[in-house]
């Protein structure tokens, strides 16, 4: 049996550095993660060279030692979106034995508010037209269609429907990232989310 490849670190807050570290100190993920941050905060805007290494309390020049510039970060930091948000889930997901409960466990896992990745998320989806942001989201928007159709059909599902349940699933967590910017009175608190969650879930799973 193939070894399965370790799953990706989470992401980690910015821990900001006191005194005068060494350049090498940081590595290139502590660099991803905290751009991931400002992401989340104040959009594709929000990372810059010096306030991603302000955030971290570290020189500006200790940046250069792992990346050539700002555009060089954003990639990191979008591949580090894509190993967590995506292939760290389907990972996950991937113990569970019966495709059923592949399908509830990622439901509550991706409709659940995240206060760390929703943001992130957000942000990202809606900079979709950026060009160095386009083709990661494109290849994340088709990994992820491609795991929900493999699933519903394990589940039984024609390819037809398969493929019909998988965008309507896919179409209901953009949704729901949209609502919670545009109109959060419909969910106002926790415990009305976890409802319609839970009610969103059983319509999606098959029968």
């Amino acid at each position: 049996m193939p070894r399965r490849a370790r799953a990706p670190a989470p992401l980690q807050a910015p821990n900001r550095r006191s005194g005068r570290p060494e350049s090498r100190a940081l590595s290139p993920r502590d660099w991803a993660d905290a751009a991931l941050w400002a992401i989340g905060k104040s959009g594709l805007a929000g990372v810059t060279i010096d306030e991603v290494a302000r955030t971290l309390g570290v020189t500006k020049g200790s940046f250069y030692w792992h990346f050539e510039d700002r555009l060089a970060l954003l990639r990191a930091a979008l591949e580090r979106w894509e190993e967590i948000c995506t292939h760290a889930i389907i990972e996950r997901l991937e113990a569970l034995e019966r495709p059923r409960d592949r399908l509830q466990q990622l439901f509550m896992t991706v409709f659940s508010e995240n206060e760390t990745y929703a943001p992130i998320e957000l942000a990202i989806l809606s900079a979709a037209e950026n060009p160095a942001v386009a083709p990661v989201v494109a290849r994340v928007a088709s990994r992820r269609l491609e795991y929900l159709v493999d699933i519903y059909r394990r589940s039984g599902l024609t390819p037809a429907d398969a493929r019909s349940a998988a965008l309507l699933a896919y179409s209901a967590h953009l949704g729901l990232l949209q609502m919670a910017r545009i109109a959060p009175d419909q969910l106002p608190t926790a415990s009305a989310r976890e409802r319609y969650v839970r009610y969103l879930s059983m319509r999606l799973l098959p029968d």
